[in-house]
């Protein structure tokens, strides 16, 4: 029946001008088309992700980025000078988080816990309200068993370290009740504050109250701990 009806408006159309054969087809076929161009486009953006994506580069990715000209050579420049055997060097800005509670801020936000279950961050540069935010989740390791003492000594001196409180809830009586729960809080060294960062700047790197850490889930730690060096020169 369906063969039938198309035969038959295929009959009518055969002598029809170009312009209407195609306002005919867009009418009929528009969606299947523009699911047929969603999945080509979808499969396009994966492929080029994939060859993209270099496993051994050292990826630095920097959140809510306002500058419009980023220029990393100084950067790594300076990365690979203090590294014995330094990685190629990836530079993502195209993170942005501390938009509020908005469909692209959500969007984004899941791009980041995916980027980190795959170990794709080594190196975390984001405004101090999204180090609160993700900080206290355990995102980020402990730079006091990564840095040196004199290290430590002069960030704290300098007011320089964020400190993230992690919550560890442990009942220690299982027939108390669940609000008399011991609740211990774990303070830990999550990152290192950026503001009036000379080398940010020279880079074209503008981030408010911009702070850097390390991902605990990143794929080359002792590589990201030589990039993050650069900034206690």
């Amino acid at each position: 029946m369906l063969r039938d009806e198309q035969k038959e408006q295929a009959a009518k159309l055969k002598d029809r001008p170009f312009k209407e054969k195609l306002d005919y087809f867009w009418t009929y076929y528009k969606f299947p088309v523009i699911a047929a161009l969603c999945i080509i486009l979808f499969a396009i953006g994966i492929w080029q992700t994939t060859e993209k994506y270099d496993r051994d580069a050292l990826r630095i990715v920097i959140a809510d980025d306002h500058g419009t000209d980023m220029q990393t050579e100084t950067l790594t420049s300076l990365y690979e000078a203090a590294s014995d055997t330094p990685a190629t060097v990836n530079f993502d800005n195209s993170l942005l988080l501390d938009s509020g509670y908005t469909e692209t801020a959500v969007a984004y936000a899941q791009k980041l816990i995916a980027m980190l279950n795959s170990n794709g961050i080594d190196v975390f540069i984001a405004p101090e309200s999204v180090f609160e935010q993700y900080g206290s989740q355990g995102m980020f390791s402990d730079l006091s068993t990564l840095l040196s003492e004199n290290e430590l000594a002069d960030l704290e001196n300098s007011g320089n370290i964020f400190y993230a409180e992690l919550d560890d809830t442990n009942d220690t009586d299982e027939t108390a009740d669940a609000d008399a729960a011991d609740t211990e809080k774990t303070i830990i060294t999550a990152g290192i504050r950026l503001n009036g960062s000379q080398l940010l700047a020279e880079a074209g790197i503008q981030v408010d109250n911009p702070c850097i850490g390390i991902p605990a889930s990143a794929a080359h730690p002792e590589e990201a701990l030589h990039f993050l060096s650069i900034f206690l020169q």
